[in-house]
């Protein structure tokens, strides 16, 4: 029997090890919550959100990229659809973007898949930064405003458009131009589809509360959101700029939950 206890334990401690580095092992294409991927070429990474958590999306690359984000509903054929390179209904779209940072929360926990695909060459880091959507809405209860989420654009010659996410009443949209001599515009569904579909110009619908760039007359704009209507973002290239939709204290009168 004394013989028996040395080997017992040395299976024992060689099982503890085993678990240990199985544990530590992330799965492929997934960073831990702090953790960073760099990426040189295209991929489809894949994230878990348990119920409550808030985990910030932050992708930058040195070239420019698609990135695409889809929650998960568990309908196999839309998660088939995603990872062929097709785009579900719901996925949200950034298009040629050098940084997007946007929330991936949920209620009830869930998974979600980000594409990033490479429009020109470059090294490209993503990255989680951890919280909780508590945390969140306690940053709003305190006063304090919130970046809800964000990107760099480099739009080339020729229109650009790309729709805007989680605007509710009570939202700050904050448009500055970084380089180039192109114009950019907030515009609303109607004006949009007018400017996309070729029945007016941008110019033509561009007022100085919603349009940053050349013929504008200034660089930077703050526009304030009041309602529940659709915003745009077009431009006219070449011209690089930032966007942020930034949530302040009063959307606690339209909002339960912050995600």
């Amino acid at each position: 029997m004394r013989r028996l206890v040395p080997v017992f334990l040395v299976g024992v401690l060689q099982g503890m090890l085993v678990l240990q580095l199985s544990s530590s092992r992330l799965p492929r294409g997934l960073a831990g919550p702090a953790g960073e991927l760099s990426l040189t070429g295209d991929a489809i990474l894949t994230r878990s959100v348990r119920a409550g958590e808030r985990v910030v999306l932050a992708v930058r690359t040195t070239g420019l990229v698609d990135v695409t984000v889809y929650e998960s509903t568990g309908d196999a054929a839309e998660v088939q659809l995603f990872r062929e390179g097709g785009t579900p209904r719901t996925a949200k779209q950034f298009h040629s973007v050098q940084e997007v940072s946007y929330p991936l929360a949920s209620l009830s926990g869930t998974e979600f898949l980000i594409r990033v695909q490479h429009r020109q060459p470059g090294t490209t880091s993503v990255f989680y930064r951890p919280g909780t959507q508590d945390e969140a809405m306690g940053r709003l209860r305190r006063g304090e405003n919130l970046e809800r989420n964000s990107g760099v654009v480099e739009a080339q010659d020729g229109l650009y458009t790309m729709p805007l996410y989680q605007l509710v009443p009570g939202t700050v949209v904050h448009l500055e131009v970084e380089a180039g001599t192109g114009t950019v515009a907030l515009l609303k569904v109607r004006e949009f589809l007018d400017v996309k579909q070729g029945r007016a110009s941008l110019g033509s619908r561009c007022s100085p509360a919603r349009c940053v760039g050349t013929g504008s007359g200034r660089e930077r704009l703050e526009l304030y959101v009041s309602d529940y209507d659709d915003l745009y973002l077009v431009a006219q290239g070449p011209v690089r700029f930032r966007y942020r939709v930034v949530a302040t204290p009063e959307v606690l009168n339209y909002i339960s939950s912050c995600t």
